[in-house]
């Protein structure tokens, strides 16, 4: 799981208290961490469910799907699954099951005593795999350095985009940027757009998308609710 670095930013975009100068910069921002990896396909391997049924992503019928990638020692997985049941809370205010938790690079052991002794939250799946990891490495973003960034999946299994985080910051913006999945825009032009509508939002500006938009936040993000 990676924390995102940017999430002092998203939680001033969230709250609007968006800086115009800054807008240029953090649309290139957008363009380069969500844009990897979109158009790429996540291949339809198998895995194992909590009741060992084997299912592939495209058992899962026609919905976006966050998904995120985890190792039973991952030693910062203590503290990232709070955030992961975090997300999970507002994810299924947008839809029950849309956030996909997947153990890779790990035994079936391991994984389920992981489960067993944490509230870990979302569905939850295993990669099972070999010794060499030959399923794993076909995963796009494998043969980099580090674990396999979360990724948002569209309902033909395509890959939206990958690196938004699950932190509290970006929680809003990750949801935002699945629902622009389901119409087929990417996570780095839905971020963009977020910023866009943000900044009008934070200038006064008045329209039927800052209206959307305004309510969509108001719907997820915690701070806003509180009138933070």
């Amino acid at each position: 799981m990676v924390h995102c670095k940017l999430s002092r930013l998203f939680i001033f975009l969230s709250c609007f208290g968006l800086a115009y100068s800054c807008m240029p910069v953090m649309k290139q921002v957008a363009k380069v961490k969500y844009n990897r990896y979109s158009g790429e396909k996540i291949p339809d391997l198998a895995y194992l469910d909590e009741d060992g049924n084997r299912l592939h992503l495209s058992n899962l019928g026609e919905e976006v799907f966050y998904v995120n990638y985890w190792t039973a020692d991952d030693q910062c997985l203590e503290k990232s699954i709070p955030e992961i049941n975090e997300m999970n809370g507002k994810l299924s205010k947008y839809r029950e099951g849309a956030l996909l938790n997947v153990c890779i690079k790990s035994t079936e052991e391991q994984w389920r005593r992981v489960l067993a002794e944490n509230e870990f939250r979302g569905k939850h799946l295993f990669l099972e795999d070999t010794e060499c990891f030959d399923n794993y490495l076909t995963i796009p973003g494998a043969m980099d350095v580090g674990l396999v960034p979360p990724m948002i999946v569209n309902k033909e299994r395509d890959i939206m985009g990958s690196g938004m985080g699950a932190s509290s910051g970006e929680q809003v913006v990750t949801i935002y940027m699945m629902k622009q999945a389901e119409d087929g825009i990417s996570a780095g032009n839905a971020a963009k757009r977020f910023i866009k509508v943000a900044t009008r939002h934070h200038n006064g500006k008045d329209s039927k998308e800052v209206r959307e938009f305004s309510e969509f936040v108001g719907e997820f993000d915690d701070e806003v609710q509180k009138g933070g």
